[in-house]
């Protein structure tokens, strides 16, 4: 089940950041999706990380961030 909430909280983490980005020109917009992806993987790939930790993680982040992104 935790898998779950780890590919459900990727979702919403993917699905912000195409919609905040979207306005910007192509270079920059190409450039922090990167940066998200690759944030994401190495936080898959945290070995000392279990799953419900990792969702935890990865939407404490996204919440955290979103004001941050609208400003």
């Amino acid at each position: 089940m935790s898998a779950f909430f780890v590919s459900i909280a990727t979702l919403l983490t993917r699905g912000w950041t195409s919609v905040y980005t979207a306005g910007l020109p192509s270079g920059e917009r190409r450039a922090r999706l990167d940066e998200i992806e690759s944030d994401l993987w190495e936080s898959w790939h945290d070995l000392e990380v279990n799953n419900r930790r990792l969702a935890l993680q990865i939407a404490v982040r996204l919440l955290t961030g979103v004001p941050h992104d609208v400003a």
